[in-house]
């Protein structure tokens, strides 16, 4: 499988919720969990119950395999699309070559735009004439990024920068911290109270990222 095909399939759950052209995220875990401190502790807040988080309901409501989305789709524009990224752009998730690059994108950017809306969710793709992909998934009910990826044809030099660290800022960027047993496994981060995982895939010399949540 070529460089691009590795993370370019189809995103697992949301895509089956509605038929978004997503990432699929290629989950493997690698070791057993609690092999790192809890992100509530690390950030010293106060640990909560996941039935007190709407948003943990909303992600499980959207990526249930019961769950039937109304569907559908129509062209949009880069700036429609992009104004949808702008909290998300702001809490610092993204390393920075994914920043440009879509930083790039949004000022020269040509292709196609399409917006797909769902039951709960919102959905925009991006396949530019530069060789520039992009999607991601929006949670309507909380306005958060539920999954996003990017791919580029050009290589980045790489950052050094750790997946886990971008895969922190972003369970932070969910409101989700605040759970006392996000731990990390090797691979990716696991909540058994909220079941849920949430991983990040980088390849800064291939040109391609995805982070995202799934069931756990």
């Amino acid at each position: 499988m070529g460089k691009k095909g590795w993370w370019l399939g189809l995103a697992l759950a949301l895509a089956v919720a509605v038929g978004a052209p997503l990432a699929v995220f290629g989950w493997m875990d690698a070791a057993v969990l609690g092999r790192d401190t809890p992100i509530s502790t690390q950030t010293g807040k106060l640990a909560v119950s996941s039935s007190d988080l709407p948003l943990v309901e909303h992600i499980h409501n959207v990526l249930g395999e019961t769950n039937a989305q109304e569907q559908a789709s129509r062209p949009a524009t880069l700036e429609e699309m992009a104004g949808g990224l702008s909290d998300f752009l702001a809490s610092g998730v993204l390393p920075q070559w994914v920043a440009d690059v879509w930083e790039q994108v949004c000022r020269t950017g040509d292709g196609t735009v399409t917006v797909t809306y769902g039951t709960d969710i919102l959905s925009y793709g991006y396949n530019g004439t530069d060789g520039v992909s992009c999607s991601y998934t929006t949670d309507l009910a909380s306005d958060c990024v539920l999954g996003f990826q990017l791919y580029t044809k050009e290589e980045n030099d790489p950052s050094n920068e750790r997946r886990q660290a971008v895969m922190e800022r972003y369970i932070q960027y969910l409101g989700l911290d605040v759970l006392g047993d996000w731990v990390y496994n090797g691979n990716r981060y696991q909540s058994p109270e909220a079941q849920l995982f949430v991983n990040a895939l980088m390849e800064e010399d291939s040109g391609g990222f995805s982070i995202g949540v799934e069931l756990g």
